[in-house]
């Protein structure tokens, strides 16, 4: 008696489906970290244009020798702000990326569970399951060394193995 179900091809999307869910959540995590790069970049442009207008405007040695130190202070406190707005990023794409992650799963287990309970629906109580659970007596007697099989049965009586 043939069983048709669509339990293979249902498992197959569902794991095809939390795969492509895995790689969004990855690549709009990749998508944030450059997106921060951006902003880095284009702040540190506009930094660069300010200290070229400021070296412009430069009108003797005192604002010129004045000019790195004061570069130097901005920058720094620029960092100070990249590190913490690196750090917010990193809590909140992590944070994102694990409820994406539990999303996906849920689905994940969702599918699994639908497309095996819509198997268990088709098939019949009455059919019998031959061939369904291997032999493992068979499979067992293939690994016991000749002998060793009656060797265990005459121990199991009690008898003694001396010469």
């Amino acid at each position: 008696m043939s069983i048709d179900t669509n339990l293979p091809m249902e498992l197959y999307k569902a794991n095809v489906q939390l795969w492509l869910n895995m790689g969004l959540l990855l690549q709009e995590a990749r998508q944030q970290w450059a997106d921060l790069g951006d902003k880095t970049l284009e702040d540190d442009v506009e930094e660069t244009r300010k200290e070229l207008e400021e070296l412009s405007h430069a009108s003797d040695w005192k604002d010129l020798g004045n000019l790195p130190g004061s570069t130097a202070w901005r920058r720094m406190q620029k960092r100070v702000g990249d590190a913490q707005a690196c750090t917010e990023t990193a809590i909140a794409e992590q944070t994102r990326f694990v409820a994406g992650m539990q999303h996906a799963l849920a689905d994940w287990q969702k599918s699994l569970t639908r497309a095996v309970s819509d198997a268990g629906k088709s098939i019949p109580m009455g059919v019998p399951m031959n061939g369904a659970v291997p032999d493992f007596g068979a499979l067992m007697a293939m690994f016991t060394p000749p002998g060793a099989g009656s060797a265990t049965k005459s121990a199991g009586k009690g008898k003694s193995h001396a010469n």
